[in-house]
C-alpha cells in the first residue's frame, strides 16, 4: 500500500540520517537532511533490502538517486513496483 511504502522510506532515511522518522513528511527534503551521495547510495541499499524482504525486486541507480529531492519523490519512483507486485 501507499502509507506502507512511505512508511518504509521514511524509516530507510531515519535510519540513515539519524534521526526521528516521525519528524519526516512527504515533502521533507534530501538537501535539509545533507544527504549527500554516500548517504543517498545508503537509502537506497536500505530500500532495496527492504522492499526485496517484501519479495520487491527494485534497483535505484546513482542517477535516479541524484534526481530525488523530496521523500515523496522516492515514493513516486517506488510504487510502480510495489504495484506491479501488487
Amino acid at each position: 500500500s501507499g502509507r506502507a511504502l512511505s512508511n518504509t522510506v521514511r524509516s530507510a532515511v531515519a535510519r540513515v540520517c539519524g534521526v526521528d522518522s516521525a519528524a519526516l513528511g512527504p515533502d521533507t527534503t534530501l538537501a535539509e537532511l545533507d544527504a549527500d551521495s554516500l548517504v543517498r547510495v545508503g537509502i537506497a541499499d536500505v530500500i532495496e533490502e527492504t522492499l526485496a524482504e517484501a519479495g520487491i525486486v527494485v534497483h535505484i541507480d546513482d542517477a535516479t538517486l541524484g534526481r530525488f529531492a523530496t521523500l515523496h519523490e522516492i515514493d513516486a519512483y517506488l510504487e510502480p513496483f510495489c504495484r506491479a507486485r501488487g
